[in-house]
């Protein structure tokens, strides 16, 4: 992997996050890769990105609520009531503004990670479902070596694939879907 990719100052906060986050980050890096080869994507971008997307991850949400307020990002009612959901728009706006990475779609696609985003570039649409198939995520996502398949051919289908079920799942489970996920889902089935 390309570790040394990143400034020190972000090095040495990835390395100040519990130590089951930066596995799982890790594994996103892995998942990551694989989709940056089959799709022809910058592979050192795609691993800047999944290698930062979750460094807010381990925020409280009573403080991803608060810096979100304070960053002015917009925060919807699914993400008052759930605000680990702002764990990816906090860090694009960590990203940006604290340690100066200007590069758009790494920067859309820390913040978009969690719900996907309509017209979100293909960097983004791969961290995306990087994240989503981190192989020990199998147990809340049955349906992962299915998306896996279709994502290593399509990442829009890959994304509709994911969000099909996983709007299903969080339906039968009496939740409300994400937004934003809804919007994306039906962008890409246009």
């Amino acid at each position: 992997m390309m570790t040394n990719a990143l400034p020190s100052c972000l090095f040495v906060a990835i390395g100040s996050l519990p130590d089951a986050l930066q596995k799982h980050m890790q594994r996103v890096r892995i998942e990551a890769q694989k989709l940056a080869l089959s799709h022809g994507l910058e592979e050192s971008r795609v691993d800047f990105a999944a290698a930062t997307h979750d460094i807010c991850r381990s925020m409280k949400p009573e403080d991803l609520l608060l810096e979100a307020r304070y960053r002015g990002l917009k925060i919807n009612r699914i993400e008052e009531q759930n605000p680990i959901l702002l764990h990816g728009p906090v860090g694009a706006a960590r990203l940006r503004d604290e340690f100066g990475i200007s590069d758009l779609d790494i920067i859309e696609a820390v913040h978009w990670h969690t719900t996907a985003a309509p017209d979100l570039p293909p960097l983004g649409k791969a961290v995306f479902l990087a994240d989503k198939l981190d192989p020990l995520k199998e147990g809340r996502y049955p349906f992962l070596e299915e998306v896996r398949g279709i994502a290593q051919e399509s990442l829009d289908q890959g994304v509709v694939a994911f969000l099909q079920r996983d709007i299903q799942r969080l339906l039968r489970l009496g939740h409300a879907p994400h937004p934003t996920a809804m919007a994306t889902l039906n962008g890409l089935l246009r």
